[in-house]
Parts: structure tokens; C-alpha cells; sequence
């Protein structure tokens, strides 16, 4: 955690796609995009509700506290060139919205620092369709577990636009 300090990084909370394992964590590993340090696995500190929703099966967070699970991801430490590169891939400030939350560490390489709490920021998705919170809310997201469905990568689309989920003016996911 020093290091993330020392560095002055930034503590991103990631639940989805950017785990370990998943479509998108290419992102966090390719050293182009900038500097990103595991820190650990952890969980939020509060509920809020993981759905896996769109046509195109993507994890959504929705900024709606004491609902859902406590829900578990990674935590990384990102310089500002990675904070741009994961800004735009969630579309941050206009489909997602990075927002502080609390989180607690349940694993890391140095064990003595399992359980500290940390500030951090996580993508929510804001105005959403309220027919999401109907949808079967996680704890955990892995796009390859039996019975969920595969997310669709962006290359993999049709159409970029995932307006399905989101109120108000359309945005499309480029």
C-alpha cells in the first residue's frame, strides 16, 4: 500500500471486466496504457447491486447502497496515464461515473495488511433502467462461469451501442 502512496497512484476497485482472467484485463497488464499495481482482492465495505445486463452481457455496479451484495473485485494502483486509458474505456464521465467508496483488503501479497480498509474509486453506472434491479444481483463477476453469459466484446459487436440499460440521452461505448 506504501507504494501506491509513494507513487501517488490511484486506487481503482474493479468488479468486472478488468478482474484478473476476464475480457478486459489486458487493459490494466499492457504497460502502454500506463502503470497499474495489484494491491489485492477485496470487497466493498456496503451493498450495492452487480447485475450482468445489455445485449451484450456486461457487468453493471449500480450506485445503489444497501442493495445487492457486498460485492468482491481487485484493487490496483493506476498513474494518470492508466486512469485516462480506464476513463475511457468506461466512458467516465458519461456512461460510467468513477466514485470514491470504501473497500477491505481479503487478500494481498503481505498478509499482515488483510482486513485494512481502503479508500478507492469504483465505476458506477448511473441513471440506469430500473428494470436492472429485477435482474439477479452478484457478489462476484466472471464472465466464464457456468450459466452466465459471455460478455460481448466491443470488437465482437455489431453495434457498439448498449443504450438498453441507461436513461436519458443515448451515449454508444466506442
Amino acid at each position: 500500500m506504501l507504494r501506491c502512496t509513494e507513487l501517488g497512484l490511484r486506487k481503482i476497485f474493479v468488479y468486472g471486466t478488468l478482474l484478473k482472467g476476464q475480457p478486459n484485463h489486458n487493459v490494466l497488464v499492457n504497460a502502454s496504457n500506463g502503470l497499474s499495481i495489484f494491491v489485492g482482492k477485496a470487497r466493498l465495505t456496503k451493498r450495492y447491486p452487480l447485475v450482468v445486463a445489455s445485449v451484450y452481457n456486461i457487468p453493471f455496479l449500480l450506485p445503489l447502497e444497501g442493495t445487492g451484495q457486498e460485492v468482491h473485485g481487485e484493487v490496483y494502483g493506476v498513474d494518470g496515464k492508466m486512469l485516462v486509458e480506464l476513463d475511457a474505456l468506461e466512458e467516465h464521465p458519461n456512461y460510467y461515473t468513477r466514485t470514491p467508496v470504501e473497500c477491505v483488503l481479503t487478500e494481498c501479497e503481505d498478509s499482515a495488511h488483510v482486513g485494512q480498509l481502503l479508500d478507492c474509486e469504483v465505476y458506477f453506472l448511473f441513471d440506469y433502467r430500473k428494470e436492472l434491479l429485477s435482474l439477479p444481483m452478484l457478489s462476484r463477476y466472471d464472465s466464464y462461469a457456468p450459466g452466465q453469459k459471455r460478455f460481448c466484446s466491443i470488437e465482437s459487436r455489431d453495434h457498439p451501442s448498449i443504450n438498453d440499460v441507461k436513461l436519458g440521452p443515448k451515449t454508444n461505448i466506442t
